[in-house]
C-alpha cells in the first residue's frame, strides 16, 4: 500500500518481497487560523487561515529471510526513506495522488526473531496532495488510456472532451479537478502565451472566475512566446517581469472562465497538477 519515490529516480515499493504496509494513517487538513480582537466588542474578526503540515503515519510488517539477517534489512529500510531531501510516498490504495514529506522523526525497527513490525512518521510539507501528472499529459494521453487518472480525484462529473488545457481564441474555461486553488506561487502552474493576434498597445488574459490576471504593458508581436512559470515571466527565453503588472493567474477549484484583452485572439496553455487536502 505504499511507494517511495526519491528526487534521483529510486522508486521502493513497500509491499513487495519483505515488507509489508499494515496502515496509512493521514491527518486531517490542519489550518492556522489568524483573528483579532475588538475591545468591548462580541467575538472575534476572522484575518483569513492558511494550510499548515500536516502528519501520516505509516504502520510497516518487516520480514528477513533468516534472524541473522534481519539487521540488514533494518539497514535497507533506513536507506529506503533516508530524508536529506523531500520525496514523494503514495498510498497505494489511492494511487493517483502523491505527498511530498520528509521523515518527521526518528524511529525504531524492533526485532522478534526474523520479523519486526514498526511505524515511520512523515510529515507532509505542503499540506495538500498531488496529482502524480499534470493536466498537459492529462489533455495529449486522456482518461480512458491512461490509469494514471482514477475515481476521486474530481474528474468523474466531466466530458472527457471538456478537458482541454491547450485554447486558441478570445475566450476558453480551465477545470481544476482539485479540490485546493492553484496559485502560482505556492504551486507549480505554468502557462505558455503565444501566437497573439491583434494586440496593440496591451494585452490582458483574466479569469472571471476569481478575478486574478496577466497583463503585458506594451504590444504582443505573433512571433512572441510568453511562459509564466509560477512567479517568472520571461518572453523568448528573457526575462521580462519589468513588462507586465506584476499580477498573476491563480486557479480556483472547478472551472474557471478566461477572457482575452487587448488582443483579437492567442493560443495559451496551462500546465499544473491538482492539488487535493
Amino acid at each position: 500500500m505504499t511507494l517511495i519515490e526519491h528526487q534521483n529516480g529510486n522508486i521502493y515499493d513497500f509491499d513487495k518481497d519483505e515488507i509489508r504496509t499494515l496502515n496509512f494513517d493521514i491527518e486531517s487538513p490542519n489550518f492556522n487560523h489568524n483573528f483579532s480582537e475588538i475591545e468591548n466588542g462580541r467575538g472575534v474578526i476572522d484575518n483569513g487561515s492558511y494550510l499548515k503540515t500536516r502528519k501520516i503515519i505509516v504502520s510497516f510488517f518487516a520480514e528477513s529471510t533468516n534472524v541473522q539477517t534481519f539487521s540488514l534489512l533494518r539497514d535497507e529500510i533506513f536507506e529506503m526513506v533516508r530524508s536529506e531531501h523531500p520525496f514523494y510516498i503514495t498510498e497505494q490504495r489511492s494511487t493517483n495522488k502523491r505527498w511530498v514529506v520528509k521523515v518527521d522523526s526518528s524511529y525504531n525497527i524492533p526485532q522478534v526473531f526474523k520479523h519486526g513490525k514498526f511505524d515511520i512518521p512523515f510529515i507532509s510539507l505542503r499540506g495538500v496532495a498531488e496529482s502524480r501528472k499534470t493536466t498537459l499529459d492529462l489533455e495529449r494521453e486522456g482518461i480512458v488510456n491512461d490509469n494514471t487518472w482514477s475515481y476521486g480525484m474530481g474528474l468523474e462529473t466531466t466530458d472527457d472532451s471538456e478537458l482541454k488545457y491547450v485554447h486558441t481564441g478570445k475566450t476558453f474555461k480551465i477545470f481544476n479537478a482539485g479540490n485546493v486553488e492553484v496559485h502560482p506561487f505556492e504551486s507549480d502552474l505554468n502557462i505558455e502565451i503565444k501566437n497573439v493576434i491583434g494586440s496593440s498597445t496591451n494585452f490582458e488574459m483574466v479569469n472571471r472566475t476569481n478575478n486574478s490576471r496577466f497583463k503585458i504593458n506594451k504590444q504582443v508581436a505573433s512571433s512572441d512566446v510568453w511562459k509564466i512559470n509560477g512567479p517568472v515571466i520571461k518572453r523568448n527565453s528573457l526575462m521580462a517581469t519589468r513588462d507586465t503588472t506584476k499580477t498573476f493567474i491563480s486557479l480556483e477549484p472547478g472551472w474557471n472562465h478566461f477572457e482575452i484583452l487587448g488582443a483579437d485572439s492567442a493560443t495559451v496553455s496551462f500546465d499544473f497538477k491538482f492539488l487535493y487536502l
